[in-house]
């Protein structure tokens, strides 16, 4: 199956998406299907984390993708609470951490909504998940908003809940990011041959989600560069979750 998908013309020029080496359009959905939620399952109100991963794996982590300060230095969730007076628990939101009793964060600091920190988080994901000795491919599960991806190549769908993804074979270095003539990560879910872990992010989520064994979330628990925590399968996605320092809708800012 090719590696350049056909998007249109610009005027007489086509336009096209190419795949990076080493990342091929999946042959079919099989390798994917254990993932596949039929609908958007709610327990008790609200998304919960089994809405997004399946209830297979020992442990859950969430990692939380840091925002930025003005000089474009990485700025942790923990730092933002001690500053404002809030507390970090396992259901945590962002937008009740910016202000509070303590004060207000500082008005120039760049939120994780806008501060393009996915892939670092994905880079020290892979460092971390993988180890010294990554394998030449794994599965990635690209999310079918992403401008241009489902236009450009025929890849097999898998349905998750009320969100649709694309599903490639990549290499670890290029989970999140396989495109050549693309910048910067997408939303999507990745995963080894081994289902060993699964890591998703979402397009409305400011951190990523990890389904593994005791020892991964542990090693993920335990990594100096990765703000985790670690959460189960029936915690609350959405704003609502943060009963402890809001709740407060957010704003994307």
């Amino acid at each position: 199956m090719s590696s350049i998908g056909w998007l249109g013309r610009d005027g007489g020029t086509p336009i096209r998406l190419e795949l990076k080496p080493g990342c091929r359009v999946a042959p079919d959905a099989e390798p994917g299907l254990w993932l596949e939620i039929p609908t958007a399952m709610r327990v008790g109100g609200g998304f919960r984390v089994s809405s997004l991963l399946p209830p297979v794996f020992d442990r859950y982590a969430r990692v939380l993708h840091p925002a930025k300060d003005r000089l474009g230095v990485l700025v942790p969730w923990r730092q933002v609470a001690e500053a404002t007076g809030r507390v970090i628990h396992p259901e945590v939101q962002w937008e009740p951490l910016r202000s509070g009793p303590l004060g207000a964060a500082p008005g120039d600091l760049v939120s994780p909504w806008h501060s393009h920190t996915h892939g670092l988080v994905t880079e020290s994901l892979v460092r971390v998940l993988f180890g010294g000795s990554p394998p030449k491919a794994c599965w990635s599960a690209i999310w079918r908003g992403c401008a241009g991806v489902e236009e450009a190549f025929n890849a097999p769908l898998l349905r998750r809940g009320i969100r649709g993804y694309l599903l490639f074979r990549t290499t670890p270095e290029a989970v999140d990011d396989p495109f050549l003539s693309r910048s910067g990560p997408m939303p999507g879910v990745w995963w080894p041959d081994d289902r060993s872990f699964c890591v998703l992010k979402d397009t409305d989520l400011c951190w990523s989600y990890v389904g593994g064994s005791h020892e991964v979330i542990e090693g993920l628990l335990n990594d100096g560069e990765l703000e985790v925590l670690e959460t189960e399968p029936d915690h609350r996605v959405d704003y609502l979750s943060d009963t402890v320092n809001g709740p407060v809708k957010p704003t994307y800012e």
